[in-house]
């Protein structure tokens, strides 16, 4: 539109006038590949805000005194002696003075949301540095906790059941017997099928799909950490009857505060708040407890 003028009055010829609308093409779909790429870019910004946070924490965590909470192993008991487990900024959370669990205990932990229970099984578990005190499990031992959201790669129903076992490691027979334990038959003719799970099931089908590994592996101590909270009362007992069943030899250790785990475990640890606001770990009687 610029050189029409000169254009038609012949001062520039029709190849000039190609060429200046070529350039001009050109420069326009530089200038446009902001807005084309706007979304990738915003993408992109996400990362790496994500990234350069990730970074700042953890040179944090490296500045912060060595974690305090001794962890051992030893025996065949596992024994907490003046455990205090602190939250980032150093504030204790909970507190266990002397909790000894021997092999082919069933021990019900209770207490109120937020009282510290799960962050307590990571301590005993080694994955929760902050805090003081000694945490003696036992040596040799095979240990598996089951969070209240499992993890599931994206990978066959095979490999997601049997995780972190590697492929092999049980026949399909063991694995439909695990399935069906946990009702989870209608599964059972698609091993092989590859998928997203944990977008697939239901939160209760996961957890059962989380018990059916427990059931697979058989370790010598189980850690449940609200493992059946989306599950319904009736399905929750007919879980553990069959966990108690196939896991005769396991040491139970769980988290809940339905009335149904009360059945199913022969001692109970309560998380009791004193009088300075701190959550203790003591053993209370074994009795009902208030329906969720």
């Amino acid at each position: 539109m610029l050189l029409a003028p000169a254009y038609f009055s012949g001062a520039v010829q029709l190849g000039a006038l190609t060429q200046t609308a070529g350039a001009f093409g050109r420069v326009e779909s530089a200038l446009l590949i902001f807005t084309n790429l706007y979304a990738s870019l915003a993408d992109y910004k996400s990362v790496v805000d994500r990234l350069t946070g990730f970074d700042r924490s953890a040179e944090t965590a490296r500045r912060q005194p060595v974690p305090a909470i001794l962890s051992e192993k030893n025996g065949n008991v596992l024994k907490i002696a003046d455990l205090s487990v602190s939250l980032p900024d150093g504030k204790v959370l909970v507190s266990a003075p002397d909790l000894t669990v021997n092999p082919g205990d069933r021990v019900l932990v209770t207490g109120p949301s937020g009282s510290g229970k799960s962050t307590l099984f990571r301590a005993i578990a080694g994955i929760w540095p902050h805090g003081s005190g000694t945490v003696s499990s036992p040596s040799g031992a095979d240990i598996m906790l089951l969070p209240q959201r499992p993890y599931f790669p994206v990978a066959s129903l095979r490999d997601a059941v049997t995780y972190p076992a590697e492929r092999g490691a049980y026949s399909d027979a063991d694995i439909v017997a695990a399935l069906e334990a946990v009702n989870l038959a209608a599964l059972t003719t698609r091993l092989d099928e590859e998928a997203a799970w944990h977008q697939i099931l239901s939160g209760g089908e996961q957890q059962r799909l989380a018990l059916a590994r427990a059931l697979l592996s058989k370790p010598d101590w189980l850690f449940l950490d609200e493992a059946t909270a989306a599950i319904d009362e009736a399905g929750e007992a007919n879980l553990y009857k069959a966990i108690c069943d196939l896991l005769p030899n396991s040491t139970i250790v769980s988290i809940g505060h339905r009335s149904t785990l009360v059945n199913f475990h022969d001692r109970r640890v309560h998380l009791v708040k004193d009088e300075t606001g701190l959550h203790v770990a003591a053993d209370a009687p074994l009795m009902p407890l208030a329906k969720a």
